[in-house]
């Protein structure tokens, strides 16, 4: 199989008494945009880590089960040979920097795979047009903005031609704006034929654009499906809720509605402290009594006849 394909994944870190990750099945084929969530500690990063070939690279700590990128197995290759299968890019893409200028980054990508210089050189503007950096090859990397960063370390991981790209949560430093851009181009880039698998817990930008999602709790696959899935008051939504993840701000409204008003708990809820109907927000953040209003009095006054979902919700509306 082209791609990655993770069966029965594992990694237990030296001295760890339980695995950081379990049982994990996965496949990323070509052409897709795969997002790999879940909350703070659930083994994103490792499941990550075991798909470049990187977990146990040093010898320690056990790898269980099976992983496969285009039929091979990342962590056997020597680096040369491994940078043409996968392109890495960590959660801090500035620990990535090696060099000084944007063109020599890309190069070193390129080198380290064994490219002969000339062919090389002749690569760069390639490289960096595919990433979506509209800089010179001469501009230094201390000049660039954070999200040209982002690019600059994605283009220099895909420069030896790999066809599977590894993110671990490359929206973490990038404001909404740059955010949707990168998210553009890494759909762009699975469109163009290459699996692309992202680690987020950001899932405004990223949900609506990926092919599936998967999410992990306690080291395991504890939900998977695809954006289309998550219709308000659907199995995929709740699953994704219990595991405290933030949803779009659109398909969390609208769920809540679905399900009769917030879910037990919240802000807003039956049974939480003042939050009836004529609560107000206090400083706290919790819902405190408002001053008493006449029976029969306007308390929202809005028209809302229904609400569209962005590409990727299911397209549904919700009536008002």
């Amino acid at each position: 199989m082209r791609g990655l394909l993770l069966r029965g994944a594992g990694y237990r870190y030296p001295g760890g008494t339980a695995p950081a990750c379990a049982g994990v099945d996965l496949r990323v084929a070509p052409g897709e945009l795969v997002l790999l969530t879940g909350p703070t500690g659930s083994g994103k990063s490792t499941v990550l880590r075991l798909a470049a070939g990187m977990a146990g690279r040093h010898g320690q700590g056990e790898v269980m089960g099976e992983v496969r990128v285009d039929g091979r197995d990342p962590a056997a290759l020597p680096p040369a040979e491994r940078v043409r299968l996968v392109g890495f890019v960590a959660q801090e893409p500035h620990d990535q920097v090696l060099t000084g200028t944007v063109g020599d980054e890309v190069a070193f990508g390129m080198e380290s795979a064994g490219l002969p210089p000339e062919r090389v050189e002749a690569a760069i503007p390639e490289v960096l047009a595919r990433a979506g950096l509209a800089v010179p090859p001469g501009r230094p990397t201390g000049a660039l903005s954070g999200g040209q960063v982002q690019r600059m370390v994605t283009a220099a991981a895909l420069a030896a031609g790999a066809g599977l790209l590894l993110l671990d949560e490359p929206l973490s430093q990038l404001d909404p704006r740059g955010a949707a851009a990168l998210v553009d181009r890494l759909a762009a880039l699975a469109e163009a034929g290459l699996a692309v698998l992202v680690v987020e817990h950001r899932l405004e930008a990223l949900l609506p654009r990926c092919t599936r999602w998967v999410a992990l709790a306690e080291g395991r696959v504890a939900a998977r499906g695809t954006p289309a899935e998550l219709e308000p008051g659907s199995a995929a939504v709740a699953a994704l809720r219990r595991l405290g993840l933030h949803l779009p701000g659109p398909l969390d409204l609208a769920d809540r509605l679905a399900r009769g008003g917030p879910p037990a708990g919240e802000p807003g809820a039956a049974g939480t402290a003042g939050g009836g109907a004529t609560g107000e927000r206090g400083a706290a953040g919790v819902f405190e009594a408002g001053p008493a209003r006449e029976a029969g009095s306007v308390l929202l006054d809005a028209d809302l006849p229904g609400h569209a979902f962005p590409a990727g919700f299911g397209g549904k509306g919700v009536a008002g």
